[in-house]
Parts: C-alpha cells; sequence; structure tokens
C-alpha cells in the first residue's frame, strides 16, 4: 500500500535529492537539475492537465483574485508559492522513487499537500507573513518560483 503524508514526502524528498548533513549545496543543486531533465521536464508535460486542474481548483476554491491575501497579487503569490513547492517536492520525490515513480505518488503528494497545507488557516497564515514580512511577495519572486 502505498502512503504518502507531507512528512514522508518531506523526508523521502530530502532522501532523493541526498541531504545528508554536512552535504556540499552545488550537489544537490546538480542532482535537483538532473531529477528535473530526467525525470519531472517529460512528466509535467505528459500530465500537465494534473496540474492544470491544480491551479484551477486553488482558483475555484480560494475565490481568485479576491482571495484570503491583501491584493491580487499576493493572493497570485500564493498560488504560484503552492503550485512550486509541490514541484519542487515531486522533484526529490521523482530523485527517491526513480523509475517505481507512479502517477498515484503525484495524487498522494498533491492530497496530502492539501490536507496539510492547504486547509491549514494557520499555516497559510504563517508563510504569508513570513513572505510578507521578507518582501518576498514581488514579481521577481514570483519569477523565481514559476522557473524552479
Amino acid at each position: 500500500m502505498l502512503r504518502i503524508d507531507i512528512f514522508n514526502a518531506f523526508f523521502e524528498f530530502i532522501e532523493g535529492m541526498g541531504y545528508k548533513e554536512g552535504f556540499d549545496f552545488n550537489t544537490v543543486k546538480l542532482r535537483y537539475k538532473k531529477y528535473f531533465e530526467q525525470y519531472t521536464e517529460t512528466y509535467l508535460k505528459d500530465k500537465s492537465y494534473i496540474f492544470e486542474n491544480l491551479i484551477v481548483n486553488y482558483m475555484f476554491s480560494s475565490m481568485f483574485p479576491l482571495g484570503n491575501y491583501d491584493n491580487l497579487f499576493d493572493n497570485y503569490f500564493m498560488m504560484v508559492l503552492k503550485y512550486a513547492l509541490i514541484e519542487v517536492l515531486l522533484i526529490g520525490l521523482q530523485g527517491y522513487y526513480k523509475e517505481d515513480f507512479q502517477d498515484k505518488i503525484t495524487l498522494k503528494l498533491i492530497q496530502s499537500f492539501e490536507k496539510n497545507i492547504g486547509h491549514n488557516a494557520t499555516m497559510k497564515s504563517h508563510i504569508y507573513k513570513l513572505i510578507k514580512n521578507n518582501k518576498f511577495n514581488n514579481m521577481a519572486y514570483a519569477c523565481l518560483l514559476i522557473k524552479m
């Protein structure tokens, strides 16, 4: 039985990326790029409908662009952040599972992410405050998240 909750997904992401104590960031960065090119890039092209549905669902459930945040751009930024976080975790999971990776892992990741973060008002509020306080809610950071 496949069991992925957000914590397991995070630990599998860490293991998939090869993070160890005293790690070399450049090695992890190269591994991230390799996994993206080897697994994720094609997967995202072939399964783009999964992520399109994720964004459409976000838009309806959050009443985008009105949403829960201070302005239109902040609502947009939080949507981009959500997509980027899921994509980053997905890349690590694909590195962890490699050829054994299946669509149901993606769906379990999204479901677990939504249960633990997407439906947690306290967590979303905390993330939003961190972004606002550090002035990350701008187009430059949004572009970085999109290009991850």
